[in-house]
């Protein structure tokens, strides 16, 4: 069975100010990997995760669901094309409306998955979009790599 697996191999502390004042939160980096039944990468692609809102993604085990086409500027690449599938928690979790799509905009998402490179997005978006013709989800995996957050900065789920 096909799956992604998502590795964030560094956390940094974002600033922000909303109506609760000035904090930070989880900005993740890495790499998210979409491999073939066998184990074996097919496809990796640069993302990140918060910045913004609640912070990064949390870490566990998601089902992948519903692949869309997107449109709207934090959502599409430079070049127009966006694409998206819902992520639901495979656990305890209160955040909702969780996607992977492009990190269009100012960089950084409100809890999603973003790609970062236009030409990554475009493969794995074409990639997800086929595997869905004949497929109804997918499972996804979140991990944190060990030293990611050496700030010890709040995942919250």
């Amino acid at each position: 069975m096909r799956k992604i697996v998502i590795r964030f191999q560094r956390v940094v502390p974002k600033k922000i100010k909303d109506k609760t004042g000035t904090r930070d939160v989880a900005l993740a980096e890495g790499i998210m990997s979409y491999y073939d039944g066998e184990a074996h990468s097919i496809k990796t692609a640069k993302v990140n995760s918060g910045g913004w809102g609640r912070g990064s993604l949390p870490p566990g085990k998601y089902i992948g669901r519903d692949y869309t086409r997107l449109s709207g500027k934090s959502y599409i690449d430079p070049d127009g094309y966006g694409w998206g599938i819902w992520l639901d928690p495979q656990f305890e979790c209160t955040r909702t409306g969780l996607m992977i799509h492009f990190d269009g905009g100012i960089k950084g998402t409100l809890g999603c998955v973003g790609l970062t490179d236009k030409e990554e997005n475009k493969e794995m978006g074409e990639l997800l979009r086929k595997y869905f013709l004949d497929k109804s989800e997918i499972p996804v995996e979140i991990v944190y790599m060990p030293n990611s957050n050496p700030k010890g900065i709040e995942i919250i789920y």
